[in-house]
């Protein structure tokens, strides 16, 4: 089985077949289930996740809507109760948020270690995974918010770090567009903004490329109320006197950044 979270919900079976969980309530049971696999959760906890604690279900809600569930054949055999709880069955490779994590851990070690090119392509498996952003069909809650914040967290340092790997070979063309894209949706991401500056000036954009600058203070000063970071700052600088830094590569590039 699979169970998808990067996006909307979405759970397979093992000959790929999507089995189809239509009742709202007990998509985000199931959800939460999966999510939190690892753990065995008390009744109390898991209808705090699904319906939270101002609105939190009776037992008996919990027990009916499990049960419902557990109707569907492939899921019978993997929800499991005892007089605390329940948990899920989950093994090792079903869950698409703990596959791309560990991809997009192991292509942050490749590019500490130097090893670009294959940090670049473990790091864009990792992100080809992601289909929306977590649970885009789930209503939110605040027992599930902080794993949500966590997997977004987890792509942002992922999507830095590949970008981070296609300049250092020296892909620049290539991701301008992904760059001002990322901007204009998360203006307060300093380093996607000093990245965009290095790219457009290997373009032979010197001219661009303080432009952009000017309007990454623009946004976080109207937006956010701060001045520019010393990433952003030093790029900027370094643009400035056409540093020979900025056609640095391996090591040194990658201090360039990252600081």
């Amino acid at each position: 089985m699979l169970f998808s979270v990067l996006g909307p919900l979405m759970i397979s079976g093992d000959d790929d077949e999507e089995i189809p969980v239509r009742q709202l309530k007990q998509r985000q049971l199931l959800a939460a289930l999966a999510l939190y696999s690892a753990e065995h959760l008390p009744t109390e906890s898991l209808a705090e996740l699904v319906w939270g604690k101002e609105l939190s279900a009776a037992p008996g809600t919990v027990r009916t809507q499990v049960w419902a569930l557990r109707r569907e054949p492939c899921l019978a055999s993997r929800i499991s109760r005892d007089q605390r709880g329940y948990w899920l069955c989950v093994r090792s490779g079903e869950l698409d948020a703990d596959n791309f994590s560990a991809l997009a851990s192991a292509g942050l070690r490749h590019l500490a270690q130097s090893e670009t090119r294959r940090a670049a392509g473990v790091l864009g498996q990792a992100l080809g995974m992601w289909r929306d952003p977590p649970l885009a069909d789930i209503p939110q809650t605040p027992g599930m918010s902080p794993i949500r914040e966590r997997l977004l967290a987890e792509r942002a340092t992922a999507q830095d770090a590949h970008t981070t790997a296609a300049l250092m070979l020296r892909q620049h063309q290539q991701v301008l567009g992904v760059l001002r894209e990322r901007v204009a949706r998360e203006p307060e991401r300093e380093q996607s903004w000093a990245q965009l500056m290095l790219a457009l000036y290997r373009c032979h954009r010197r001219a661009d490329a303080l432009d952009t600058y000017a309007r990454a203070r623009s946004q976080l000063a109207s937006h956010y109320g701060i001045e520019p970071g010393p990433q952003l700052r030093r790029m900027h600088k370094l643009v400035l006197r056409d540093d020979p830094a900025l056609a640095a590569s391996s090591a040194a590039e990658l201090e360039l950044l990252q600081c």
